[in-house]
């Protein structure tokens, strides 16, 4: 029996070393153990990863890890960040097509009016659509088949509803962007947009005035490093010693704090 207890406490777990190649200089601050999924910094790469391109594959595995993520991330600012008048110039497109682009793109809901995994999904595969079909539209003579092709999409959508099967469900980028092709909402939009003759209307910028800032009256000066009172100073040096002494499965820092600050995490 003592043989069998002393052969189980002899016998350690070895605590694998699971540093990201940001943290390959850190001495105290490093991931160990078990990988955490759904770190804050995990959910960070995947932000970063999405919003270089957003693709159903990405949008799948944030959907499985934090769908409270995927809800940001689905959005009319995320998927139509890159348009610009400056951009649309540089690719020939008329000023006055720039313009209606632009007021195409407002009509489009802020964000999906349903919240679900097949929701987000159908908004982001409309959002792109939609982008894709906007590539074609440069000069006066493409918007009549522009606002044809999507007005005849948006009516069979309408039509077949459930059994509808194609390339995207532009109906889900909301209300006033239909009503843009199937109710002649165009119209008032032509009349903005063709007023427009040079680039320099839209690209000149108007100068605004910001109020000066006023600091906050509940700002306090800190020390850098608050001094420790009472107790004995910990034996926790590294975040081996942390799952050693608790019991946990892992331990994860975040990227971008400095050693010093995590020593005192750790300790």
């Amino acid at each position: 029996m003592t043989n069998q207890l002393s052969l189980f406490m002899d016998q350690t777990t070895e605590i694998r070393d699971i540093r990201t190649e940001k943290q390959a200089t850190n001495k105290v601050s490093y991931d160990v153990g078990e990988l955490i999924g759904g770190s804050r910094k995990e959910l960070a790469e995947l932000r970063k990863a999405f919003e270089e391109k957003q693709s159903s594959e990405l949008l799948e595995i944030i959907e499985k890890i934090n769908p409270m993520l995927s809800e940001e991330l689905i959005s009319k600012k995320q998927f139509f960040k890159y348009f610009s008048f400056e951009a649309e110039k540089e690719k020939g497109t008329q000023p006055a097509i720039a313009k209606l682009k632009q007021l195409i793109l407002h009509r489009v809901d802020n964000i999906p009016a349903n919240q679900t995994r097949e929701g987000r999904k159908s908004f982001m595969e409309a959002a792109q659509y939609l982008l894709i079909c906007m590539e074609d539209l440069r000069v006066i003579d493409d918007v009549a088949p522009f606002i044809n092709r999507l007005g005849n999409q948006l009516r069979t959508e309408r039509q077949h509803k459930d059994k509808y099967n194609g390339p995207a469900r532009l109906g889900v980028l909301g209300s006033k962007f239909r009503d843009f092709y199937l109710k002649g909402g165009f119209r008032s939009s032509f009349k903005t947009a063709f007023l427009i003759n040079s680039w320099e209307e839209l690209l000149t910028k108007k100068s605004v005035s910001k109020p000066k800032k006023k600091s906050s009256s509940w700002l306090r000066d800190l020390p850098e490093r608050p001094d420790r009172k009472g107790g004995s100073p910990s034996s926790i040096q590294k975040p081996e010693d942390i799952i050693s002494f608790f019991g946990y499965r892992g331990v994860q820092f975040g990227n971008y704090g400095a050693p010093r600050s995590h020593i005192n995490a750790v300790a």
